[in-house]
């Protein structure tokens, strides 16, 4: 059975699984509402927690390619004092006992917020900044070349072609229609440019 250990970082939070298969060479970053589960704004208790249609095959299909999950969401409910640590901490572990055998190996969330933070340490963890994707990478010692993004914001995007991930995509939810302009517009100068699909069945991985 996994365990997760959960670590207090200054405006964010970090839960790592207790069998983490470091031998995986690559890391498929993944934001949490609207591309794990569904986006009910800011989600405040455990009972709002549903998975989006295909989130466990994507999860199995990119183990199957060798990849490390890691999950990097803005979660300034906290800041903004909707939610407390302990609440953040049942809402994800609920999402956890959902996925069942479709294992998360990182959860890093970054709690900042601007307008409601009382410190801007780690600030840059808040996407569009790429402080969660660089504390991942670190931690496992990779590089981006293989590492791919899913998100279904344009700020997620914005966060890993600011690494220099080239394989992005872009999942277009009613909750956010326009969220397709922003990322055209911004992956205009890159030679990759976020691919844009409907449901989580279309992303593809190399093996695939």
């Amino acid at each position: 059975m996994v365990h997760y250990l959960f670590n207090s970082i200054a405006n964010a939070g970090v839960m790592v699984a207790n069998n983490i298969d470091r031998d995986r060479s690559s890391v498929l970053f993944l934001d949490r509402d609207g591309i794990i589960i569904k986006d009910v704004g800011h989600i405040s208790k455990k009972s709002d927690v549903e998975l989006v249609p295909g989130i466990d095959q994507l999860l199995q299909r990119s183990r199957d390619a060798g990849m490390l999950t890691v999950v990097v969401t803005n979660q300034s409910s906290l800041a903004r004092g909707i939610i407390s640590l302990t609440e953040y901490i049942e809402i994800t572990n609920h999402m956890i006992d959902l996925l069942g055998n479709s294992m998360l190996d990182m959860i890093i969330a970054s709690f900042y917020h601007p307008a409601f933070s009382q410190s801007h340490c780690n600030s840059s963890w808040r996407k569009p900044g790429s402080g969660m994707f660089l504390y991942a990478l670190g931690i496992f010692n990779l590089e981006v070349d293989k590492c791919m993004m899913i998100g279904d914001r344009s700020t997620d995007i914005i966060a890993a072609e600011g690494i220099g991930i080239k394989n992005n995509y872009l999942l277009n939810t009613s909750e956010y229609p326009n969220e397709i302009n922003g990322v055209e517009i911004t992956s205009r100068c890159h030679l990759s440019p976020a691919r844009i699909v409907n449901s989580l069945d279309l992303v593809l991985f190399d093996h695939e």
